[in-house]
């Protein structure tokens, strides 16, 4: 009798909490209703994946400028050439 009521304890007490968890959620999709947050949220990876992008394109450009900015690099007579150029 005693384990029964113990492991009935036990489970109302899962179920509370899976209800305070679903009443959490359901709090935080209820404030926002339109949206709003959430296209913040993802307006703000979108901003930082562009800032990210750009970055990694000038610091590329910047490494390719300074490998292949002598003739011996342009006329591929450099072993650093043979290194980072590799045709297809």
């Amino acid at each position: 009798m005693i384990d029964s009521v113990k492991q009935l304890d036990y489970q109302n007490k899962d179920v509370q909490n899976q209800l305070i968890q679903i009443n959490n959620r359901y709090d935080e999709l209820a404030q926002d209703a339109g949206g709003e947050r959430h296209l913040k949220r993802v307006k703000a990876v979108l901003v930082a994946l562009k800032r990210e992008v750009r970055d990694g394109g000038l610091n590329e450009g910047v490494l390719f400028n300074t490998l292949f900015s002598c003739a011996q690099m342009r006329a591929g007579k450099h072993h650093l050439y043979d290194d980072i150029y590799q045709p297809a």
